[in-house]
């Protein structure tokens, strides 16, 4: 494989093989030139390639572009979506999400529980007459649905995490980088 120096006073390529590591080459405006070691000539550009990245460290891909900015766009999809994750879990953090419920609940079932048979009656007929009316939900129920609007908000940046997973991966396996 013939890789390509550079001369440092005239800028031409001079041809060169691994077996001139070590060795002194004179250029055509008279500079000599040191070659260095076959690791030095190996990172070289190749004669017969674009002497760009690519050739210059052969075995490493160079992205191109647009695979840069697809990748990035999945980072930045990413993150976005984490740091909301977070917002909605700090928001259901603040909640009072305690056992309000099984409170009421055996608070209610002790009321009914110390009725007499006639008290219920009165208690029904009386709910008959005037109705429940508008009832407010109490704070925990409020404070549960809430939570609930929060977990699938939650639900939602997770799914864009992994849309941005995906953006990721077609950035590295699917677009071909610039060789």
């Amino acid at each position: 494989m013939t890789y390509l120096l550079s001369c440092s006073d005239c800028e031409r390529t001079i041809p060169l093989e691994t077996k001139d590591a070590g060795r002194f080459v004179s250029c055509e405006c008279g500079a000599v030139l040191d070659v260095g070691t076959m690791r030095d000539i190996r990172q070289l550009p190749v004669a017969g390639q674009d002497s760009g990245l690519a050739a210059a460290s052969p075995g490493r891909r160079r992205w191109s572009p647009v695979q840069g900015g697809v990748f990035a766009l999945g980072v930045m999809m990413m993150c976005g979506a984490g740091g909301y994750i977070a917002s909605q879990y700090i928001a259901i953090s603040s909640l009072d999400l305690g056992d309000q419920a099984a409170q009421d609940k055996s608070f209610g079932d002790q009321t009914i529980d110390a009725l007499t048979p006639f008290g219920a009656y009165e208690a029904w007929k009386m709910l008959q007459q005037m109705g429940i009316g508008d009832q407010e939900k109490p704070k925990y129920m409020l404070d549960q649905e809430t939570a609930a609007l929060h977990r699938s908000k939650a639900r939602i940046g997770m799914c864009v995490v992994g849309l941005g997973l995906i953006v990721m991966l077609i950035g590295v396996l699917a677009l071909k980088p610039a060789r």
